[in-house]
Parts: structure tokens; sequence; C-alpha cells
């Protein structure tokens, strides 16, 4: 999920903290968007993200506990800024158990 922050911390840190140590190798999302910003401008990129319950969830989270809430609501915020922030001109739809955006 990160790389240095407990489930403590990641209530009191700030969102810009967050993105950088938010781990997007290890589920392969900054090596794809890589790959695919390697392609020649002239091509329409597109990256379809399909997670279940992950740091990028965004979608109805009430039925975990507080906890995990909290934390949820800190990081899919986080990791979706700094999806964004390296990107550059792919399309990115993100797919989880209760819909996309």
């Amino acid at each position: 999920m990160t790389d240095s922050i407990n489930g403590t911390d990641i209530l009191n840190v700030s969102l810009s903290v967050l993105r950088d140590v938010i781990n997007l190798d290890t589920n392969r999302i900054r090596s794809d968007i890589d790959e695919l910003s390697r392609l020649p401008s002239s091509t329409d990129k597109h990256l379809a993200l399909v997670l279940n319950l992950d740091y990028l969830y965004q979608g109805n989270i009430d039925d975990l506990d507080t906890k995990k809430q909290n934390r949820y609501r800190r990081l899919g915020p986080a990791a979706i800024e700094e999806i964004q922030a390296i990107s550059g001109g792919i399309n990115i739809m993100y797919a989880h158990p209760m819909g996309w955006q």
C-alpha cells in the first residue's frame, strides 16, 4: 500500500505527504503508465484500472470498520492525485465493485 507510513500516521499527514509514499509499483500501475507514456504522441492511450478493495477504492465504504473507512478516505484521494500527476495524456478509467470513474 504505502512505503513508510503506518495506519495511524495515514490519518495525520497531508495528502501531499501521502502522495510521496504511495507505492504504485506493487500493483504495477506506475510501470503500466510508464509503458503507455513511451508510445508515440499520435497514439490514443487508455488504461483501465480494475481493483477491488484497494487504496484507490472510492465507492461506498460504509460496510468497512471505522479505522479502514478513515484510511481509505485518506489514501484513495492521495493515490488518485498521484496517478493523475504522472499520467500525462493517458486516459484512465477506474473500475471498482460499486461502479466506475
